[in-house]
């Protein structure tokens, strides 16, 4: 129960957390074999492995991710409905205590203002994106235990109830027992009681009776005699 308890204190902690959370996102730029690439960074409130999970999933959705040793790179990717062929998008965390910082950008190199402009925003969106999606798949977790919390609560209590009617029945039925047993000792009482006074009046009767038999077999000696005495 102590443990059930702290858990749940965990998980509505977590939740507080995750839901004052506010998505800031910076242009950075950042240096990938030593060529800096434009994009945009983001700090997230989570473990790394959290993030690094998160980063790989939102990536193998929007196109072909391959894992570097300190980056991502990105190809084929499709952002905002947008396919980008083999154009090559990154991203990199650079981990902290508390806090990672994510960035995402891209190779803008060979295109013109305009496009680079519209990549610019989808770049900011996608990171935006990212750190809205992350934030809000925490708090989806933590609702869903918490929901498994409330079942789990809701089925004790159920099974409580039932318990606590059981327990009431059995009582009654105790208690209509004991009354039983009561009353049966009262009339074993009053029987044993009756026996005792039978077996007094047997022994008197009995008494009585081997009195009288002396007297009938002196009669009959009496009157043995008699027929004797005739001639």
């Amino acid at each position: 129960m102590k443990k059930f308890i702290v858990l749940f204190a965990s998980i509505l902690t977590l939740w507080v957390s995750s839901y004052a959370q506010v998505v800031e996102v910076v242009a950075a730029t950042n240096k990938i074999l030593q060529e800096s690439y434009p994009g945009f960074r983001t700090e997230i409130k989570a473990d790394l492995g959290d993030v690094e999970n998160m980063v790989k999933i939102f990536l193998r959705d929007i196109g072909k991710m391959r894992e570097r040793n300190s980056y991502f790179q990105i190809t084929e990717a499709t952002i905002d409905g947008q396919y980008f062929g083999e154009r090559s998008f990154f991203a990199v965390i650079k981990s902290g205590r508390e806090v990672q910082n994510v960035w995402f950008g891209a190779n803008l190199a060979d295109l013109t203002n305009e496009d680079k402009e519209q990549i610019d925003k989808l770049l900011e969106q996608m990171t935006y994106q990212f750190a809205v999606d992350f934030y809000k798949s925490r708090i989806q977790m933590e609702i869903d235990e918490s929901e498994q919390a409330a079942q789990y609560t809701e089925r004790k209590y159920r099974k409580l109830e039932r318990d606590g009617v059981d327990l009431k029945n059995k009582l009654e039925a105790n208690e209509k027992e004991l009354v039983r047993l009561q009353e049966a000792i009262q009339a074993n009482k009053l029987e044993h009681e009756v026996l005792l006074l039978k077996i007094d009046e047997n022994k008197l009767t009995a008494d009585s009776t081997v009195v009288d038999l002396e007297k009938i077999r002196k009669v009959i000696e009496m009157q043995k005699s008699k027929k004797e005495a005739v001639h």
